[in-house]
């Protein structure tokens, strides 16, 4: 099919896309075009209770690896029903007995199953397949798992738990081969939806300063300093991991529209951007347009995004202090979300993520002292400014009550704005709906509980690694020819 034929098909896909929109969509996975009803998100909807809903917008964080029922991540599962589990090293998610993708695998295998026990315990109705594990559960949606495998240099990370050694975003962009880049995507997809993974906050899309670069410096997490390369091989990557996973393994774009031009700073500091509009659009927001820009469903788009905890003078003006981190305000957020490509994607069903409200940056803004953590105000901030998921991580304690209450806190107040206001609840609804078809599209449409635990595939690590290897000794020979 040659590019005219290609660019009209997809054309007519958005076309469907938008005319269907009050009854199904269309998605395309691997070049077959699935039909998506969306009336099954609002059956799934009609049976959920605001606090359902409301839960599914919270995606948090857990220390350890114990989920029995006395524990404070069982509580926020089955009593709170939040909607998403990162697992992180720093969080201990992965002990030293736990570092093997079996028991990875086991334990995201047992918060599937609270999720669904919860559900299935209040649910008015259960379409029955004869074995309850095969059964529909009214109201049921699976929990969102995620895994931060993007920041660092190289492999270790993956070492750590079990998966193949993988290359640095780095050193599969200086291969300039996208095939190289689609290998390692489709490893990650794979290995991460044999452990239960789901959601994957893979390599960045920034574009570095090729100063930076030449420095040594720059995020070694990032596929270089050319627009165009670094889409291509973001393209790769992400198409390598929807492709591995079979479409099971949603990609989350980080620091949304681009940290080229910083070196993140210190830990806590919210980093300063100071570039033109015209800069930040044909030059940082590149991948980012062109992995939004094709429609949802294709294997090269992103599933959601996460804004960047930064100030843009592009889109905020004047910058002080007080000028708030880009997912916390609306207005600059939005100028970002009307650029065509990225309207069109929402308008598919994108999904905006914020990053972690309970990191230093966020809570310093909101108490420069750091002695309080206004939970429900930033959570509400963060959703009204455009956050469809709320992440709050674990490894925020407070003084005077534990993380799992904080957000319990929340939740319900949460629950009580829903009840009490309109328009706050519409939005809770909005944002749902896009979490639900996600879900639903990463398990065609079948939420049977057998179907979302159904990733107990073998994985042949040395095989896979032999691939990396390739891909790494190529990324060598190029950057160090002699």
């Amino acid at each position: 099919m040659n590019i005219f034929w290609k660019f009209i098909f997809r054309c007519l896909v958005v076309v469907v896309t938008f005319l269907t929109i009050g009854g199904s969509v269309f998605a395309v996975s691997n070049g077959t075009i699935v039909k998506f009803d969306t009336s099954k998100v609002r059956e799934i909807m009609l049976h959920m209770t605001p606090a359902q809903k409301v839960g599914q917008l919270f995606v948090v964080g857990f220390e350890g690896n114990d989920v029995s029922n006395d524990t404070e991540i069982y509580n926020l599962i089955y009593d709170n029903r939040v909607g998403g589990v990162m697992l992180r090293l720093e969080n201990d998610n992965f002990s030293n007995e736990n570092k093997s993708y079996v028991a990875i695998s086991k334990l995201t295998n047992e918060l599937q199953n609270i999720a669904w026990k919860s559900s299935a315990d209040e649910s008015d109705e259960v379409i029955d397949r004869g074995i309850m594990s095969e059964s529909i559960v009214a109201g049921y949606a699976p929990l969102f798992l995620g895994f931060d495998g993007g920041k660092n240099s190289g492999g270790g990370y993956y070492d750590d738990i079990g998966l193949s050694s993988i290359p640095s975003a780095m050193a599969i962009g200086s291969t300039w081969n996208v095939n190289s880049s689609l290998d390692v995507g489709t490893i990650i997809g794979s290995e991460l939806n044999s452990i239960g993974i789901n959601l994957y906050v893979g390599h960045s899309l920034d574009v570095i300063d090729n100063q930076l670069i030449s420095s040594g410096g720059g995020n070694r997490d990032a596929f270089g300093g050319n627009p165009y390369w670094v889409s291509e091989m973001a393209k790769g990557f992400v198409s390598g991991v929807h492709q591995g996973s079979s479409g099971r393994v949603a990609f989350v774009g980080d620091s949304f529209p681009g940290l080229g031009a910083t070196d993140g700073g210190k830990r806590g500091d919210i980093s300063v951007v100071n570039k033109g509009w015209e800069g930040l659009l044909n030059f940082d927001l590149i991948p980012f347009r062109s992995l939004t820009g094709s429609g949802i469903g294709f294997d090269e788009v992103i599933d959601v995004l996460i804004p960047a905890q930064a100030r843009y003078s592009a889109l905020q003006g004047t910058l002080s202090i007080d000028t708030r981190p880009l997912g916390l305000d609306g207005e600059a957020l939005k100028v970002l979300l009307d650029i065509n490509e990225l309207q069109g994607w929402r308008e598919q069903g994108g999904i905006v993520m914020s990053t972690s409200l309970s990191g230093e940056g966020v809570r310093k803004f909101y108490d420069p002292t750091g002695n309080t953590f206004p939970a429900f105000e930033i959570a509400r901030d963060a959703f009204l400014a455009g956050n469809d998921l709320l992440y709050i991580d674990s490894s925020l304690i407070d003084e005077n009550d534990t993380q799992a209450n904080l957000i319990v806190d929340t939740i319900q107040l949460f629950i009580k704005k829903y009840h009490e206001d309109t328009s706050f609840a519409e939005k809770v609804d909005s944002s749902v709906e896009r979490i639900i078809a996600l879900k639903l599209r990463m398990y065609e449409n079948d939420l049977s509980i057998i179907n979302v635990l159904d990733n107990e595939s073998s994985l042949d690590i040395t095989d896979k690694d032999d691939k990396v290897f390739q891909v790494a000794r190529e990324a060598v020979t190029l950057l160090s020819p002699s």
